[in-house]
């Protein structure tokens, strides 16, 4: 959604590698993404949003994933160059129950991520509740591992990243500003985590996680200057037998406050 300028540089690189179907998700974009790389790049599929107001990274890879005819999926955002032998190099180490992180990984490719199409859709693919920027992909590799899989790397010496700032990274986003995005969205993947731990499932009901994230959101932006607080309650279920006419109730607390009065 609006990197058409990023894109022209990365697909040339991906499009000719042998081995890969290329994928490219138009989410809404006002470039045109979509027609410039069915003009150019045929052999290229392309899956459109339609009319979106805002960026959903998660919403964008999940509309892509299902249309893959390979075993193994790998999501690159559109501002990742690729080297000539990154086909080479993904697949050559590719194992079972195991996703795979950039190695060395810098925190621009850690959104990248190679796995098996199986792994991926057992869990139900990126949570699309995850809005404006961060901490999605970290919520689909802790939700891997609590599902089995292991985390491995893949040579990413030759991939570069293409250097921008944050008014590109958050210009399609509803809330604009990268780091009060990434409090509402990085508390959510925290309780949601801690919650799925202590449940012992993979991931929670959506009506939960819907109400979860529309209450974290609301009290984060009610006051962004200010530390925002969280209660969760625990499911009633315990594991002891409780005594005639008492029930155990469970909480959590969550905080996020700043350091100091002028943090972002």
């Amino acid at each position: 959604m609006g990197r058409l300028h990023h894109l022209g540089q990365s697909l040339p690189l991906l499009a000719t590698q042998a081995g890969l179907q290329c994928i490219v998700v138009d989410y809404g974009c006002p470039d045109h993404a979509g027609a410039w790389v069915e003009q150019n790049f045929p052999g290229v599929l392309v899956v459109r949003a339609g009319a979106v107001a805002h960026f959903n990274a998660s919403k964008a890879r999940n509309l892509g994933a299902p249309l893959a005819q390979t075993q193994w999926l790998c999501f690159l955002d559109a501002d990742t160059l690729v080297g000539p032998a990154f086909a080479t190099d993904v697949t050559q180490g590719l194992r079972a129950r195991t996703f795979f992180l950039a190695d060395p990984c810098p925190h621009e490719m850690c959104g990248m991520v190679v796995c098996r199409r199986d792994d991926f859709f057992a869990i139900g693919g990126y949570d699309e509740l995850f809005t404006g920027w961060g901490a999605q992909d970290r919520d689909l590799y802790l939700r891997l591992q609590l599902s089995g899989c292991k985390q491995a790397g893949f040579p990413a010496g030759e991939i570069r990243m293409i250097t921008h700032g944050d008014d590109e990274r958050t210009r399609h986003h509803e809330i604009r500003e990268r780091f009060l995005s990434l409090r509402i969205n990085g508390m959510y993947l925290q309780m949601k985590t801690d919650l799925a731990r202590l449940t012992g499932v993979a991931e929670l009901d959506l009506v939960d996680r819907q109400e979860l994230y529309a209450r974290i959101r609301q009290r984060v932006l009610a006051d962004p200057r200010a530390a925002a607080r969280v209660d969760v309650t625990l499911p009633r279920r315990c594991d002891f037998t409780q005594p005639p006419d008492w029930r155990l109730a469970r909480t959590i607390s969550y905080c996020f406050e700043p350091l100091h009065s002028n943090a972002p």
